[in-house]
């Protein structure tokens, strides 16, 4: 364990993804997230709300998780003010929150964004004022997951003398591995000891610091790189309770007796209420085509699995907007913004009978042209997406 806790330099928690976007504006360490933490096996029905929020540079050809989440409302998600700012880099293009999720990487429900908003006080070299949101362009099913609402100021300033919670996040672990389900740590209070090796960078008027030593162990529990934008809960008079948003770290690491701090909800809700109302006004959409959505309205359908294109075992043709395939990758759904860019990829698609001979279909819907392909038109996607977009 480090021992000169001294006017300790802070990082943000948002995984090492985001210096790829341009936004290396602090030191890094080695990548992790909860660290000595508690597998939850079926987060998806225990703490649906705690939320997976994934990028793409590359039109949905390779997707990078950036941070956790918790949703407050059906439409909306809470984060920190880093994980929405880096949302805002002009090289993604496209952002989508994972909900309902059993395990890393997958979902109950895919939801596109509509916009982002973060505290206009925040900073991004003190990490004061951390805190944002996320507008989904499309609510939450009730069956898929309830909101974790924010608590009144009055039950706020009743259980403010609580001193044991939980933080949950879905990033990786003290061995720098990714989790295969959602990772959470009973944490304590350590205002004491944040006033000490944070000095005048804490401020627990504004702030809540938590971590968990284990004196068997010699270990010591906290957040990580991953767990940017997740939530610190607490349970008060049986209600569970939506305490703080984890924020940063010692420079030190996450490995290190230091504790997580987090952005304090209770000193934020009139902050928060403004910030919804300004996201609901924003007429800019985050994601550049409303196709997004589309797509992952028919992943959610559970249509033969379809799941977003890895550019690992399949390919995203030059000029295609987006694309899905099935698990088994017998059917490909390619989305284009014209029939030209269509037919730079496939000229073929300009002779029907070419296009039946290759198992494929094409349907202008509005302004998208849609291409299926299949290994076969037994194939029961092809069926499926076909009854779907009223292909053939």
């Amino acid at each position: 364990m480090k021992s000169q806790f001294t006017r300790q330099k802070t990082i943000p928690l948002t995984i090492i993804f985001t210096l790829a976007l341009g936004f290396a504006y602090f030191s890094q360490p080695l990548v992790k997230a909860v660290t000595y933490g508690t597998e939850i096996e079926n987060a998806g029905t225990l703490f649906p709300y705690v939320v997976q929020i994934w990028t793409s540079v590359d039109k949905g050809a390779t997707d990078d998780f950036l941070c956790s989440g918790t949703l407050i409302k059906p439409d909306v998600v809470l984060t920190a003010a880093h994980c929405a700012r880096a949302l805002s880099s002009s090289s993604i293009d496209r952002i989508y929150v994972g909900v309902g999720s059993d395990s890393f990487d997958q979902a109950k429900q895919w939801k596109a964004v509509n916009s982002v908003w973060w505290s206009p006080r925040y900073s991004k070299d003190r990490h004061v004022n951390d805190i944002g949101l996320i507008l989904l362009a499309i609510e939450v099913g009730k069956g898929i997951a309830k909101p974790l609402p924010l608590s009144s100021a009055t039950v706020y300033n009743s259980a403010k003398s609580l001193s044991t919670y939980k933080i949950y996040g879905w990033g990786r672990d003290q061995n720098g591995d990714l989790p295969a389900v959602l990772q959470s740590a009973v944490v304590t209070d350590q205002t004491k000891s944040a006033l000490k090796i944070y000095n005048s960078d804490f401020n627990p008027q504004t702030m809540i610091a938590a971590g968990g030593f284990n004196s068997v162990e010699k270990t010591f529990s906290g957040g990580c790189s991953g767990d940017s934008g997740g939530p610190l809960i607490g349970k008060y008079k049986g209600n569970t309770i939506l305490f703080g948003v984890t924020g940063y770290v010692s420079s030190e690491g996450c490995d290190v007796k230091a504790p997580t701090v987090f952005a304090r909800v209770s000193y934020y809700l009139s902050d928060l209420s403004a910030g919804e109302k300004r996201l609901r006004r924003m007429t800019t959409f985050v994601n550049k085509e409303n196709i997004l959505q589309k797509t992952l309205d028919y992943m959610n359908r559970g249509q033969s699995g379809l799941k977003w294109i890895d550019s690992s075992d399949s390919y995203l043709p030059e000029n295609a907007n987006s694309s899905i395939q099935s698990e088994d990758e017998t059917c490909q759904l390619i989305v284009y913004g014209s029939e030209q860019s269509l037919k730079e990829d496939f000229p073929e698609t300009g002779n029907p009978e070419e296009v039946d001979s290759d198992y494929g279909s094409v349907k202008e819907l509005g302004n998208w042209w849609f291409l299926l392909r299949a290994d076969s038109r037994e194939s029961s996607c092809f069926t499926e997406a076909q009854t779907y977009l009223n292909l053939g």
